[in-house]
Order: C-alpha cells, then structure tokens, then sequence
C-alpha cells in the first residue's frame, strides 16, 4: 500500500516526489491524458491508468488483481488527492472501485449522500416490471440479474448492487451510492 502511495503522490505532483523530480512534467501529462483508441467520452485509456478527462474533476485510476489479492488506486489531478485500497479479495475490484469513487468525493471535501432505494420504488408496481425481471449477459463482469425487491427493481452486478429507478420516458437510470 504504501509504495502504490508514493508512485500516486508522485503522479497527483506531476511527476516530482517530496521535491525531487523523478518524472518529467510532460511525460506525466502524456500518461493521464487519453491516447488515440482509448475509448470515447471524456474517460478512456491512457498510459498505465484509466483517464477521466471532464474538466475540473480530471482524474486518473488503475486497478488490478492476482488469486487473493485486488488493488484500487485512484486519484483527482486537479485537487491532487488521491486513494489506494487493498483488499484480500480474489474479484474485488468493482467493490474497491466504488469505495475509492466514494473516498475521493470525501477527500475533495464534497458531500457523500448515500443513495436512498425508497426513490426507486413505485406503489403500484407497474406490470410491465415483470418484463424486465431476468438474468441477463454481464459480458467480463458476469451475470446481470435484475429482481423486484420491495416495491423497487433492485440490479445485481456481483459484487455491485444498485437500483434501476424509472424516469418519465418509461427507460431506467441505474443509480446506487456511488
């Protein structure tokens, strides 16, 4: 934990660490910045991290795993704080993923509003609802599967679950605490 720290601050210094340059400004900005095919949208790939390019909330991430070990590391360029999260979980990372969104809203000083499921249940329950309760493809992720629970339609991720809250034009948003 503590070396994916250190090469963290050194990244959210722009490439010096406790004032020693080890890492030119220029090749620093190269590898937070999104490369060409890296995806479209303000996020994509970069050099060695994800890369969030939305102005004022520029940020940068890279996770990984191994059989018993998965690693989150994460950071916001702009306000120059960062998080990394270690766990001894072997498909973790989703889970870390989501505690390191929600630690970096925290540590930009922003508040944290947990997701309230009572805005996603309807009373009556629409019948057309029953449609979309299913097991469905994940792709990498695996299984998405989709149950009525209390009045809400409740969205497993695996290890991620949210809640599909209906909008005006009959479509879903998928909102959670993150």
């Amino acid at each position: 934990a503590e070396d994916l720290a250190t090469f963290l601050a050194a990244h959210l210094e722009r490439g010096a660490l406790r004032g020693t340059r080890v890492l030119s400004e220029a090749s620093c900005a190269e590898m937070h910045r999104r490369q060409p095919g890296g995806g479209p949208g303000p996020r994509g790939f970069g050099l060695a991290f994800v890369v969030d390019e939305t102005p004022g909330r520029r940020g940068i991430r890279h996770d990984g795993l191994v059989v018993g070990m998965t690693a989150e590391m994460a950071g916001d360029l702009d306000r120059r704080v960062g998080v990394v999260l270690l766990s001894n979980l072997s498909e973790g990372n989703r889970p870390l993923a989501s505690l390191g969104r929600v630690a970096l809203t925290l540590l930009r000083g922003e508040p944290f509003t947990p997701f309230d499921p009572a805005l996603a249940r309807r009373d009556p329950v629409p019948a057309a609802w029953s449609d979309v309760v299913g097991t469905y493809v994940g792709g990498p992720t695996g299984a998405v599967k989709v149950a009525l629970d209390d009045r809400a339609l409740a969205i497993d991720l695996g290890a991620v679950t949210g809640w599909l809250v209906p909008r005006e034009d009959g479509a879903f948003d998928v909102r959670g605490d993150d």
